[in-house]
């Protein structure tokens, strides 16, 4: 589900996109998609952002959901079901990362690619070797955009450019959260980890929560917390990762 605008925007399992009216609860109007979407959509002037799963970006008329644009990407013979949402930067470019491990930014009325880079590369011999998806959310802090992928790395890239300011070796498809000093990261081992914005040094790991399914941290005040999947979140201390506690 996505909102904005005075709309509710909602992709369903069989592949159909459904805009709803936020106040009435009023269909607007329907369209079939050429793929399930399996990340929330945008709305920015007038204009929908829609991600689908065969690596599509549609650019569509939020008054009666015609075409404007899509921008095709395609996706591997083998990835992750699940993608990031694509983010909006300055009102004009819309940021998506792709199974393929790329980074595109394309502009929001046309949809003409501006940049593209590779947030990761795949390596190996085996199609699963290979996975490099971008499925955890993306954050973009001022212009730079920080992106984390499965079994490739946590890269900072200059958002205007496209340039990769600094790259780290990481796995994750949950995402990442961030606060004025920190990126943290959940790991593909539900390892949490804290990186610096600035250089990409890795600062703390904290560990005692692995293999537990963690959801993509959240930064709140003084401490960075995680969700579980026996549904129990747990709360760290920024500065050094130590856990002072957890809620059922």
């Amino acid at each position: 589900v996505g909102v904005g605008e005075g709309l509710v925007i909602i992709g369903t399992h069989s592949g159909e996109l459904i805009v709803v009216d936020a106040d009435s609860g009023a269909t607007k109007w329907s369209k079939e998609l050429s793929s399930v979407m399996l990340s929330a959509p945008l709305v920015q002037d007038d204009i929908l952002i829609v991600r689908t799963g065969d690596g599509k970006v549609y650019g569509l008329s939020a008054e009666n959901g015609s075409q404007l644009w899509v921008y095709d990407r395609g996706v591997p013979v083998l990835t992750l079901r699940g993608n990031s949402s694509p983010i909006i930067g300055g009102r004009e470019l819309v940021f998506t990362g792709f199974d393929s491990g790329k980074v595109a930014a394309v502009g929001v009325k046309h949809g003409r690619l501006l940049w593209e880079a590779n947030a990761a590369v795949p390596r190996g011999r085996s199609d699963l070797e290979r996975l490099v998806d971008i499925d955890g959310q993306m954050l973009l802090i001022g212009r730079v955009l920080y992106v984390v992928t499965y079994q490739g790395r946590i890269v900072a890239i200059d958002a205007l450019e496209g340039e990769i300011l600094w790259a780290k070796e990481m796995s994750s498809y949950a995402g990442i959260a961030a606060d004025d000093r920190h990126i943290y990261v959940t790991d593909s081992d539900s390892n949490l980890w804290a990186v610096d914005r600035v250089s990409g040094d890795l600062l703390w790991k904290q560990d005692k929560l692995a293999y537990r399914r963690l959801t993509a941290p959240v930064a709140v005040g003084e401490h960075v917390l995680v969700g579980d999947f026996e549904g129990y979140v747990h709360i760290m201390h920024r500065l050094d990762g130590e856990l002072v506690g957890r809620k059922k």
